[in-house]
């Protein structure tokens, strides 16, 4: 007859279940992880998952679960979604070019999300791009739309007009494209709608690196060469002769730091003009999501004047008594 330890119904030995309830320290602690910990905890456990089969997990993470998981590492709901919908949208997608970090992005991209229903939040981008940005609308669907920079004299007046009075609320962008998708809203005040605006600066990114790169190039040749002239002036030459030339080689070669700098700057300030154009599209997302109107350049024109009479008007005051 065998003998061994007595099993419950379940499969577990007497043995083992005692030991169990004798040894609690046994038992695997549940870890408190900081958000930094998290972070990379879930991170990892995404870079797993992708590992899988795909039968293991046919139906991928909704968006409930990462909003789910991102409530309980402290991270504000509001967030998670407008991150959810720009992944729908493909904003998330989009690579960095290499250079990026010294010279700026190729498209500058801003999002939001805004009160509304998408048709009504992009008929209200549509007229800011139109009335007070100086664009015109080359492409549009039912959730997007691009635009491009009006040309011709009236525009260029309406542009200088703008400027003048201080209300161009863009400058000069070459094209801008318009994206907006339905986003979950946890409130009970209406429809919300992330809007995106993405403005397409390659054109000048290129011609800035150009720019930057033919200052640097040119510049140290122009240089290099005065360098090889000195050098091959002062040789046999007197003393003097030779030390006036090395002067001068020396000198010369201050040109090769001198041309890298200035295209170095020339990338600095187009990259700094990334920043004024971030500003600017969200300047155009507050307006839309406060609900403000735009008016035109008449609107301006007509209430500076009006204030210009009114300030006529006004009785000046008399000398004091």
């Amino acid at each position: 007859m065998l003998w061994g330890p007595a099993f419950y119904p379940d499969g577990v030995s007497r043995q083992s279940a005692h030991q169990h309830s004798a040894d609690p320290e046994s038992e695997v602690p549940s870890h408190v992880f900081d958000r930094t910990a998290a972070e990379r905890v879930m991170h990892r456990a995404v870079r797993l998952a992708a590992d899988q089969e795909l039968e293991d997990s046919p139906d991928g993470i909704s968006e409930q679960a990462l909003i789910e998981a991102a409530a309980e590492l402290g991270v504000d709901i509001s967030v998670v979604q407008q991150a959810a919908v720009e992944e729908r949208l493909g904003l998330l997608v989009q690579k960095p070019q290499r250079g990026d970090s010294l010279v700026g992005p190729a498209v500058v991209t801003v999002s939001r999300i805004v009160p509304g229903r998408p048709e009504d939040v992009l008929e209200s981008v549509d007229s800011w791009l139109r009335k007070a940005g100086s664009l015109q609308r080359q492409r549009s669907g039912a959730l997007s739309a691009k635009y491009a920079q009006r040309t011709g004299l009236a525009a260029s007046a309406d542009r200088t007009a703008r400027s003048v009075m201080g209300t161009e609320e863009l400058g000069l962008l070459p094209s801008l494209s318009v994206s907006t998708a339905a986003a979950q809203s946890g409130t009970t005040d209406g429809p919300s709608t992330l809007v995106a605006l993405a403005a397409d600066l390659q054109a000048e990114r290129s011609a800035a690196v150009v720019g930057a790169a033919a200052t640097a190039i040119l510049g140290s040749a122009f240089a290099l060469c005065g360098v090889v002239a000195a050098v091959a002036n002062a040789s046999g030459g007197t003393a003097l002769e030779i030390a006036a030339g090395i002067g001068l080689a020396m000198l010369a070669s201050l040109g090769i730091p001198i041309s890298c700098a200035l295209g170095y700057g020339i990338l600095f300030v187009r990259a700094r003009r990334i920043s004024t154009t971030e500003d600017l599209l969200n300047g155009i997302l507050d307006q839309v999501a406060t609900g403000t109107l735009p008016s035109s350049t008449f609107g301006h024109m007509a209430d500076r004047l009006l204030r210009s009479l009114r300030s006529l008007r006004s009785p000046r005051p008399g000398p004091p008594v």
